[in-house]
């Protein structure tokens, strides 16, 4: 999908307010055109579209694809959307709990896998002592 196709289709499912629609648009962008769609969004749509990034950064399994629209949402409209901060604050307030709960859900998970890796890497050595501690009984018998 060209850029300006891209940026047409986004346009015009937020004046339809068909939000599916959008979400549509928004993941048969490729990643490389992102920016140039990102910097072609209208000012007044701006608002439904950081509310439609924040549903999906919490519930799609493509994370990096909307945390760069995300960033290059900001990236291009940053000045607007902090003279306007008023006018945006549901939709950049809903991009921040998504991406909190984002974060807090990878944080646990790399946790997690933190502590398994440590118990697999000790578990050899636990089991090669255990294996020597029974052949000195073994010996001793």
């Amino acid at each position: 999908m060209g850029c300006s196709v891209a940026a047409q289709a986004l346009v015009m499912a937020f004046r339809l307010g068909e939000m599916t629609l959008a979400g549509t648009v928004l993941d048969a962008v490729p990643f490389d055109h992102v920016t140039l769609v990102a910097r072609s969004v209208p000012r007044t749509y701006l608002g439904r579209l950081l509310s439609l990034l924040a549903i999906k950064v919490g519930k799609s399994r493509q994370l990096e694809l909307y945390l760069h629209w995300a960033c290059q949402v900001c990236n291009m409209h940053g000045r607007f959307l902090k003279d306007n901060s008023a006018k945006f604050m549901v939709g950049l307030r809903d991009l921040q709990r998504s991406l909190s709960a984002r974060h807090e859900l990878m944080d646990r998970l790399c946790n997690e896998n933190k502590y398994a890796l440590r118990y697999l890497l000790v578990s050899p050595k636990v089991t090669e002592m255990e294996t020597d501690a029974a052949e000195i009984q073994g010996k001793a018998k």
